[in-house]
């Protein structure tokens, strides 16, 4: 949906009645803007051609809002806070609680966090990250349930492929 408006200065009621509009033609905004991201035309060059500028300019903390962080050698990384993960072993246990019930061995194969120590992420960002450390915890609160670990960290991915 395009609008086109000529010498008209916006203000609270001209937008209220725009709004007003839009939800009575598009059911709502958010379904308007849903459309609009689905089809943009050459969406994807967009923002390949965003990361291609960024990287020219070596700007690295574009994302830093969402948690995104490009390391200097191009590695995207996120910065995580710490947590309990009560949540994530309540999951799991009451998981692990069916598969019992079935006869089934729970094996839990994790993929490694990026970088293996959350010192690099403070070395190279400035800030702390609990990633490394609440997968520890998890795994550590993980094996006191019982389950089988498998644990990735210090693999070599190019041998996956």
């Amino acid at each position: 949906m395009v609008f086109f408006v000529k010498n008209l200065r916006p203000n609270y009621e001209c937008t209220k009645e725009l709004a007003k509009y839009v939800l009575k033609a598009e059911g709502s905004i958010q379904d308007s803007e849903d459309k609009y991201v689905a089809h943009f035309w050459k969406k994807e060059s967009f923002i390949n051609l965003n990361g291609r500028l960024a990287k020219f300019f070596g700007i690295r903390s574009y994302f830093k809002s969402k948690g995104i962080y490009v390391s200097s050698d191009m590695w995207i990384m996120g910065g995580y806070s710490q947590t309990s993960t009560d949540y994530e072993i309540e999951q799991i246990s009451d998981f692990k609680a069916f598969l019992d019930e079935n006869g089934i061995n729970l094996l839990y194969v994790n993929e490694p966090v990026k970088y293996i120590d959350d010192a690099v992420f403070e070395k190279e960002f400035g800030l702390q990250s609990f990633s490394n450390r609440n997968l520890d915890l998890f795994l550590s609160r993980l094996t006191e349930l019982g389950g089988t670990l498998c644990r990735l960290a210090g693999w070599n991915k190019d041998r996956w492929a």
